[in-house]
């Protein structure tokens, strides 16, 4: 649900920023133009698109950046949205993943103090 929801409002945020326009962008953030990432994921929407898009979602690099360009750039939202949610799907999935394998050995103590204090409200009853 997260990653469907990351991929909404991700395309959601493509349409805004194509009703902004570049020179209303630049009035508001002129910063961007000076930005190294912001630079690099130009190049990198500009060269590879959508497959540009999977892996900024995919990845911890920052999105908004890259949805200003692809929303200026272009107005193919179906793909904005396709690739933002496989992205986000396949980096929560490996989140998803790695917490269900976490090691026992760390998780146990959580979970025995959770088991004890679940335990102690059971048997504390007031009379």
């Amino acid at each position: 649900m997260s990653a469907l929801g990351s991929a909404v409002g991700a395309t959601m945020l493509v349409m805004a920023f194509h009703q902004l326009g570049w020179t209303q962008l630049y009035e508001r953030f002129p910063e961007l133009a000076t930005q190294d990432n912001w630079r690099r994921i130009i190049e990198w929407v500009a060269s590879f698109g959508a497959l540009a898009l999977f892996l900024i979602a995919a990845s911890p690099l920052p999105q908004t950046p890259a949805l200003i360009f692809f929303g200026i750039a272009r107005q193919d939202y179906q793909s904005v949205f396709l690739a933002m949610l496989a992205g986000k799907m396949l980096k929560y999935g490996l989140f998803a993943w790695l917490a269900a394998r976490f090691p026992e050995r760390f998780s146990s103590g959580i979970d025995g103090f959770l088991r004890y204090r679940h335990s102690a409200r059971r048997n504390h009853r007031p009379s």
